[in-house]
């Protein structure tokens, strides 16, 4: 049986950016594009995981965060809960500190990065949300 594995993800906004990282070749989905976050571990809520993970991943302290999208994917070998949090309060130079690449990029370069699949919904999402800022 596969089990469901909890992931917690910061979409961090800068202006008209997001902030997405490649993953690396050792890693699942490697080569592909994403926001940072990662596993919510033994006790964690979902925004303390996405707090910390993007403080390991990229050197950035989240400083106001909002949940605004949850979703279940299934992939061949995996399940994953997916809680997106929007952050655009934030401290720190983003860096990558695993050694992935980091872009910050505008919805259009987003858009043609290749993305995990489960992302799909994020996107639609950002499409609302960022549209809505470059017309302000």
């Amino acid at each position: 049986m596969i089990r469901t594995i909890d992931v917690a993800i910061a979409v961090v906004v800068r202006g008209e950016q997001v902030l997405v990282a490649r993953r690396t070749a050792d890693s699942h989905l490697a080569g592909l594009w994403e926001f940072p976050g990662g596993k919510v571990e033994g006790d964690e809520t979902p925004p303390v995981a996405a707090r910390r993970e993007v403080r390991e991943e990229v050197g950035l302290e989240l400083e106001q965060i909002d949940e605004f999208l949850s979703y279940e994917y299934a992939y061949e070998d995996r399940r994953v809960r997916l809680t997106f949090f929007w952050c655009s309060d934030f401290g720190g130079v983003a860096r990558g500190r695993q050694g992935q690449e980091l872009r910050w990029v505008v919805l259009p370069e987003l858009e043609a990065l290749p993305t995990p699949p489960a992302n799909e919904p994020v996107l639609v999402e950002l499409r609302t949300r960022l549209g809505s800022q470059s017309k302000s």
